[in-house]
C-alpha cells in the first residue's frame, strides 16, 4: 500500500487539491489508524490462490487479493480493470468507490 501510494501521489494531490505538506498530514493520520502487514506474512497458499485470480488481469494486484483472502474481507479498490477482470471470473469480494458511497447512503438512510 505505502508503493501504491507514492505511485498515485500527484493523483491524490490533484484530487485532494491539498499541497503537500497538507496532503503528508492527512496521510499520517490515515496510517496512523492503519496496521500495515508485510507481504511475507500472507501465508503461501493466499499467495497462490491470488496468483490464480489475477493472472490473466494484472500480476501486480497479487498482494492485495492475496491480502484480501487472508483477511476475509472485501477489497475496495479503483482499479477497474481489476474489478472487471475478478468480477468476470466469479469472484465477487470487490467494491468499488462508488459502490462504497451508495452503500453508506443507504446505511445512513435507514439509521
Amino acid at each position: 500500500m505505502l508503493r501504491e501510494i507514492d505511485k498515485h501521489w500527484d493523483k491524490l494531490k490533484k484530487i485532494s487539491r491539498l499541497g503537500d505538506n497538507d496532503l503528508l498530514e492527512s496521510q499520517r493520520l490515515v496510517y496512523k489508524n492503519i496496521n500495515f502487514i508485510d507481504e511475507e506474512q500472507i501465508p503461501k497458499a493466499f499467495r497462490l490462490r491470488a496468483f490464480d485470480l489475477v493472472k490473466n488481469i494484472d500480476l501486480n494486484d497479487i498482494v492485495f487479493v492475496a491480502l484480501n483472502e487472508y483477511q476475509a474481507s472485501i477489497l475496495w479498490t479503483g482499479d477497474k480493470a481489476l474489478i472487471r477482470g475478478l468480477r468476470s471470473i466469479g469472484y465477487d469480494k470487490v467494491i468499488t468507490t462508488d459502490e462504497m458511497v451508495k452503500l453508506r447512503n443507504r446505511q445512513e438512510k435507514n439509521n
